[in-house]
């Protein structure tokens, strides 16, 4: 119960404060995923992540490389766990946003374990959640925890085309070793399948994270294009 009056109050939070708008950002991602006898994909993912500086309008200084391979095993029909044992992360960090003076790179290695369950399971949509855990390990700042939870939709447009909203939250563990809010995300994105080995979806995140100087919510809009392919 603690944990639900927590999550009601972080919305109230985002509703109720006013944000202040960030750089815009462009994530791009693509996956390389091989399913074998078992029922067990193994996903490759290799993201590029673009942002914008000072007044300019188009992403184009890139702030984020990564790489990262995911196990997936479907316990049954409505369960399926997820582990990605390794994957690497090279923040990039700018400290002028009037000038592109490079700041620093931050090199991030990180473990995560994440479980989805399909609570309705319908023709035209499906009600899930998943909850993950990340071990993140960093080359020049504090090592963390992180606790994220998600709860979305996903509708069928057509037999290859879904509309997947959700919503996003993360935690993170303090200097006091107790759980602070790290942000909040909002998605609204359309997948498509091209054929038995394309897929690709475009998206909106409204990502927003505290700023506790300021008692703000930084709003940081993310537009995303992910491509899969099928081995």
């Amino acid at each position: 119960m603690t944990k639900q009056i927590y999550y009601i109050l972080s919305f109230i939070l985002l509703i109720s404060t006013n944000s202040v708008a960030q750089s815009n950002n462009l994530w791009l991602r693509a996956t390389f995923s091989v399913k074998d006898s078992l029922g067990i994909t193994y996903d490759a993912e290799l993201q590029y992540r673009l942002q914008t500086i000072a007044t300019e309008s188009i992403p184009k200084h890139p702030f984020l490389n990564s790489g990262r391979i995911w196990i997936q095993y479907p316990i049954n029909e409505k369960l399926k766990i997820s582990l990605s044992p390794v994957a690497f992360f090279d923040h990039i960090k700018y400290n002028n946003k009037d000038e592109l003076y490079l700041k620093s790179n931050i090199t991030e290695y990180r473990n995560s374990l994440a479980a989805e369950y399909q609570f309705i399971q319908q023709k035209t949509f499906h009600l899930y959640a998943r909850t993950a855990i990340e071990f993140r390990f960093f080359s020049n700042k504090k090592n963390e925890f992180r606790w994220r939870n998600r709860v979305g939709i996903d509708i069928k447009i057509t037999n290859k085309t879904i509309l997947k909203p959700f919503y996003e939250i993360f935690h993170k563990n303090s200097n006091s070793n107790s759980l602070i809010l790290d942000q909040m995300r909002f998605n609204l994105s359309l997948k498509h399948q091209f054929s038995k080995k394309w897929i690709a979806e475009l998206g909106y995140i409204d990502q927003l994270n505290p700023n506790q100087p300021m008692v703000k919510l930084e709003r940081k809009p993310n537009v995303f294009i992910n491509i899969q392919y099928k081995l």
